[in-house]
């Protein structure tokens, strides 16, 4: 009885230190000698990082990194498919903001058409192709480099946003800079 009283006067006389909130989460008896040893302008530094991001900016960026992560397996998943029905380079062109919607006309497809005969790959891979096999994988190529645009979009337009409000830590603004990077960089290797 005598060693709980001593450690609960411990536990007072330590909540009295500036450096108390930063350990507020722990238990009082267990703990207590961790809130001496504490240095100060470590705890002033955990309290700027900790008060500019809030429980629901924590919970925003991490529902953010969820759809990204989805959208990446599911670049996986349409690239596989992509490989399978054999549709990789079926549309000869790749501009990044011009051309983002498919031929419409019979004219426009007949001129598609053309330039992919002028490719290897229709040489060797599809000679006896139809103009009608040639939209099928057409559009699978299609909807694959839309997905990467859509990628691209979900990824950057929160990451400004997260930038801009200081909703991410600084070793997550890092990471989000250096994954921002890669996708410009397989952007750029992608349309030059």
């Amino acid at each position: 009885m005598a060693m709980l009283l001593i450690r609960n006067y411990s536990f007072i006389s330590a909540l009295k230190q500036p450096c108390y909130k930063q350990f507020s989460h722990l238990s009082p008896v267990r703990h207590a000698h961790q809130l001496k040893k504490f240095p100060k302008w470590l705890g002033s530094i955990y309290k700027r990082q900790s008060s500019r991001v809030s429980g629901n900016g924590e919970r925003k960026v991490g529902y953010w990194l969820l759809a990204c992560c989805g959208m990446v397996s599911g670049s996986v998943i349409i690239g596989g498919l992509t490989r399978l029905t054999e549709s990789g380079l079926s549309m000869v062109n790749w501009h990044l903001l011009k051309d983002m919607r498919p031929p419409q006309t019979q004219e426009e497809w007949e001129a598609e058409f053309e330039k992919y005969k002028q490719f290897p790959e229709y040489e060797y891979v599809h000679k006896e192709m139809t103009l009608e096999q040639y939209r099928a994988i057409y559009y699978m190529e299609y909807l694959h480099r839309m997905w990467g645009r859509a990628i691209g979009l979900v990824f950057a337009i929160p990451a400004i946003y997260f930038f801009a409000r200081g909703s991410l830590s600084r070793p997550l603004k890092i990471r989000t800079l250096v994954y921002g990077g890669l996708i410009g960089f397989q952007v750029c290797v992608f349309t030059y």
